[in-house]
């Protein structure tokens, strides 16, 4: 067993949200993709009766929309991980539920050491910046995991918006042209 596996494990027994029984008597989303990621999303939370057992992205109704973010990056040859801020579902919107799961999503980050994170949607955002995600909506900022730091973003809402009708979803695209450009950029610059 790999460190993230002992961590998926110790995920799967939490019972920091529910206090009497693990999450694993609940459903739990945990990240997928791969072991060794350029770029890691972060979602929000897994939906109540929407995502199945470790599908972050690939089933329900905001899959489709990642999967145009996906094309647009033009990540076709680059290790993608994705995966939750928090990592189960929960009965209610509980008040802190991201502030609770934070230490695994630092622990998550740390064992697979990305170059850059981004923060789908506002819970994804307040859980890995240490300052308002407003600050640096559309921005990249350093941020700290273990002993080392990562590019991340807050380019905007999650990807669920798009359903919803707040954004299109070129707008919404449009949003995350700021990201593409400094993939883009590292990438040049580590070809050379």
């Amino acid at each position: 067993m790999d460190q993230l596996d002992a961590l998926n494990e110790e995920i799967l027994w939490c019972t920091k949200s529910f206090k009497e029984e693990p999450a694993k008597n609940k459903r739990v989303l945990l990240g997928w993709g791969s072991r060794t990621p350029f770029i890691v999303f972060v979602g929000e939370a897994p939906r109540l009766n929407v995502d199945g057992p470790g599908t972050v992205f690939v089933t329900g109704p905001d899959a489709p929309v990642f999967q145009e973010l996906l094309n647009y990056l033009e990540l076709h040859s680059m290790p993608v991980y994705v995966t939750n801020a928090i990592k189960c579902t929960l009965p209610y919107k509980m008040l802190g539920s991201d502030v609770l799961c934070k230490p695994w999503l630092m622990e998550e980050l740390r064992i697979l050491g990305p170059r850059v994170v981004v923060a789908l949607g506002r819970t994804a955002a307040q859980s890995l910046f240490l300052r308002n995600y407003e600050i640096i909506e559309r921005t990249n900022s350093e941020v700290p995991v273990g002993r080392f730091k990562v590019t991340a973003y807050y380019a905007g809402p999650h990807p669920g918006t798009v359903k919803y009708g707040s954004y299109t979803l070129e707008t919404y695209l449009a949003r995350f042209l700021l990201v593409k450009d400094w993939i883009q950029n590292y990438v040049k610059k580590t070809a050379l």
